[in-house]
């Protein structure tokens, strides 16, 4: 999973090869579109698109997919006001739908790479307190400062989570 952008996909399909899926982030793919829904300029046809976008994406069926993408393309782009984003639409989005349409998602076993997403977000705010970083010796030192944490925080975890009598009762059988 990966945002739009090549600079990510092409080093890891040259190195560890091509995959049969290649997918985009959902988050990525929201705010893609949510940042060139500014071209409909009447606010209330803004919202009317969004929900259809958001009806078009997480669709699982592909046969309702298919049908609804075909009337939003086809009301977006004969409505003057959205024309301008449906012509935007149909050349980032419309015609590579396996990449970002929950129905092609199907029995592949992940939705979101969301869990990455907040673990980066911890990183560079937390850890590098959001600077860019340069020096590998920081980057390092951070990233070390984060497994200590994270070993840190699973050992609170397991001490607090109580013991199973069961395992008490087995102890005491085998003493006697």
């Amino acid at each position: 999973m990966t945002d739009d952008a090549p600079a990510f996909y092409n080093p890891w399909s040259y190195v560890m090869g091509t995959v049969k899926n290649v997918l985009l982030c959902a988050w990525h793919i929201t705010r893609n579109w949510h940042q060139n829904l500014n071209k409909i300029k009447n606010p209330e046809k803004r919202k009317i698109v969004n929900k259809a976008l958001k009806a078009v994406k997480e669709e699982l069926c592909l046969e309702t997919f298919s049908k609804l993408m075909k009337q939003f393309m086809q009301e977006l782009l004969n409505d003057s006001d959205t024309c301008e984003f449906g012509k935007y639409f149909q050349q980032n989005y419309a015609k590579r739908p396996e990449k970002w349409a929950y129905c092609y998602r199907k029995g592949l076993g992940i939705n979101t790479n969301m869990y990455l997403e907040s673990r980066h977000k911890k990183i560079k705010y937390h850890y590098f307190e959001g600077k860019h970083v340069k020096r590998l010796d920081i980057a390092i030192d951070g990233l070390l400062k984060l497994v200590r944490d994270l070993i840190f925080q699973r050992l609170i975890k397991i001490t607090k989570e109580p013991f199973p009598l069961i395992n008490y009762q087995k102890l005491s059988i085998d003493t006697d």
